[in-house]
């Protein structure tokens, strides 16, 4: 983590996402981090429960999460991506998002909200998710 540097951070973040690391995104997850697909409810309400969101996403062989605009203001991070995904027997999907990311001083993710198309994101996922 890069505490001086938000979207080091937040690159960083996307980068374990790109490589599936479970324990490199709850490292950089703040205790009682809130993360939320704004169309997909509930939100996690702490590391443990967005940890648990995440897991439908990095059960996909391969992620290629493309950041394309990225910008910060203080500790808050915004970005424009395209979240690639490949599911077994399922050809490369992806998903249309902005995320707005808050950190705290030690370059931990307080609060992550992705807005994207719900049926977009439901279409990208095996049925059975």
């Amino acid at each position: 983590m890069q505490a001086n540097d938000p979207i080091a951070t937040i690159r960083a973040f996307i980068a374990a996402w790109n490589r599936r690391d479970r324990a490199a995104l709850a490292r950089m997850l703040h205790p009682d981090a809130v993360c939320e697909g704004v169309c997909l409810p509930p939100p996690g309400r702490n590391r443990e429960e967005s940890l648990n969101l995440f897991d439908p996403f990095l059960a996909a062989d391969e992620l290629d999460w493309r950041i394309l605009n990225i910008a910060a203001s203080g500790r808050s991070v915004f970005t424009e991506r395209l979240d690639r995904f490949r599911y077994k027997d399922m050809p490369w999907t992806e998903i249309r998002a902005c995320g707005y990311f808050e950190l705290d001083d030690q370059g931990r993710i307080t609060a992550w909200r992705d807005y994207f198309d719900r049926a977009e994101c439901l279409a990208a996922m095996p049925a059975a998710s």
